[in-house]
């Protein structure tokens, strides 16, 4: 036997050793493994709770904040028993919540980006409706018309601000495209009774000018019968017998003569009933309309008695205001 040399031992751990070994490793890989687990449970709550807690339902409708808040009674509930009960179950009640938050999330996008696109609306359709109203056609033409319609279109100008700031944007929108068609409306009435005053004018100039040459003093000036723009033009013509015709002229284009001072006659008509005849005055509106033909080029057509006929020629007598005045003609363009 050699010395010197160290000698060379073997061992075996037992199998209750090796047993104990692989216990330990898996219950560290466990241990490992749930806490890994709960880690990804943990980031998944705090992740629902960010979308759930941040979501901006509450700028778009009752109908989602119903829904984020029973979504969020959902959530508590998970972490209240997220670790009690078992994890496999916990993870998959938290994945089919994701899934749902995910799909309330998608539809909450949706719909701000549609009321986003309501805002524009609603903001471009004041900005067009003031445009509109506050331009130099429709002051100068629609507002000298129709004063009292252009200031409640005005008003609305406050009105619509107000629904868009109480994220109303539909109505505000609807209510704009309204009021800017009441806007063009208005414009077009204006436009047309804009060239029926141009029409009217032309009338009251030539009616005027015929007078004077008939020898008639215009008795003050042409004046409205009230403060509507669209009322009769009054204006008197009186010859020196101080035999009186005024005429009103309308914006249409129609006159109404009222004469005072001609013989009046009366007589008994076919069907027993008094009628009355002035053909003096009819002569008189006659020769006048001629004149403003002839010197003037407007034409007028015949006049009209009321209640003249073929067989029974009348004459109404007339009342206006606190004056009597007989012999009620009309006549039209």
């Amino acid at each position: 036997m050699m010395s010197g040399y160290p000698k060379r031992t073997s061992a075996r751990l037992s199998s209750d050793s090796m047993a104990s070994i692989e216990r330990d490793i898996r219950r560290r890989r466990e241990i490992e493994d749930r806490r890994q687990r709960e880690a990804a449970i943990r980031a998944k709550i705090e992740g629902l709770r960010k979308a759930l807690y941040v979501s901006e339902a509450d700028s778009v409708s009752p109908a989602f904040v119903n829904e984020r808040t029973l979504l969020r009674n959902e959530l508590r509930e998970l972490e209240r028993v997220a670790f009690i009960s078992n994890l496999k179950a916990t993870e998959s009640s938290l994945a089919d919540l994701g899934s749902r938050v995910e799909a309330y999330e998608r539809r909450l996008q949706g719909q701000k980006a549609e009321r986003m696109r309501l805002k524009r609306q609603a903001e471009e359709s004041l900005a067009s409706l003031k445009s509109s109203v506050c331009g130099d056609e429709f002051d100068k033409v629609a507002s000298y018309w129709f004063p009292e319609d252009c200031d409640r279109l005005r008003e609305s100008f406050g009105r619509i601000e107000r629904m868009i700031d109480e994220g109303r944007f539909a109505d505000a929108a609807s209510e704009a495209a309204s009021s800017l068609n009441r806007a063009q409306t208005l414009i077009d009435k204006a436009l047309k009774q804009d060239e029926q005053e141009l029409g009217r004018k032309k009338i009251i100039e030539a009616m005027i000018g015929s007078m004077e040459q008939m020898g008639f003093v215009l008795v003050g000036q042409p004046t409205y019968q009230s403060s509507h723009r669209d009322s009769g033009v009054e204006l008197v013509g009186q010859l020196p017998s101080r035999q009186r015709i005024t005429a009103v002229v309308y914006l249409d284009g129609r006159v109404e003569y009222l004469t005072q001072g001609f013989e009046i006659l009366r007589f008994e008509g076919p069907d027993g009933k008094e009628q009355t005849t002035c053909d003096n005055a009819e002569q008189v509106l006659t020769d006048l309309q001629r004149c403003m033909d002839s010197s003037h080029q407007i034409v007028m057509a015949e006049p009209d008695w009321d209640g003249k006929g073929p067989t029974s020629p009348g004459l109404v007598i007339t009342s206006h205001g606190d004056a009597q005045r007989e012999g009620s003609q009309t006549s039209g363009r």
